[in-house]
């Protein structure tokens, strides 16, 4: 496929390993709009948390520590391994998670998580049409409030969370 035969891509997820990258470069470079879809394509969302942990505190809870892991040879993965047939390979667990923006040039970011259906329909008609659009790099779709101001649900007190079990902490 040449380079910019894509129209639009909405780049969903955030980048976290030498893949996601790959796939960010490769979009970027096919695409003629590349917009960062949701939260962790724009600002890294729930996988941006893993920053506030090391590569190697994520691996020892996910291989060694886990209430669920049995995994007595203390394995982790790693990015290349010699079998018979050839070499397997995984792509490569980056020390932190980067949003879109931090690894290409992206055109557009449409917040949310997940955005609002109605906004991804403005948001991608006025692409297609070729409608003004704001400047390169702004956040569209965005309204001045956000969904759960605009709910019409009723908000109570008995609602509230009142306690948080962990039943599984501190028990090893």
């Amino acid at each position: 496929m040449p380079d910019g035969n894509i129209d639009v891509t909405l780049f969903n997820g955030a980048v976290r390993n030498s893949e996601n990258e790959h796939m960010a470069h490769l979009l970027r470079k096919k695409s003629k709009v590349l917009v960062a879809y949701g939260s962790c394509a724009h600002m890294g969302g729930i996988p941006g948390l893993a920053n506030f942990s090391t590569k190697e505190e994520i691996f020892r809870r996910a291989y060694f520590d886990s209430e669920s892991t049995l995994n007595p040879e203390k394995i982790i993965p790693q990015t290349e391994y010699k079998v018979p047939e050839g070499v397997l390979t995984l792509p490569v667990f980056y020390n932190e998670v980067k949003s879109l923006g931090q690894v290409v040039d992206v055109d557009y970011y449409l917040p949310g998580c997940p955005p609002q259906t109605e906004r991804l329909v403005e948001v991608f008609m006025a692409i297609v049409t070729g409608a003004e659009l704001p400047p390169k790099g702004s956040v569209v779709g965005a309204r001045e409030k956000a969904q759960c101001d605009e709910c019409e649900r009723k908000k109570s007190d008995n609602k509230l969370i009142k306690k948080f079990y962990r039943p599984l902490a501190d028990k090893r």
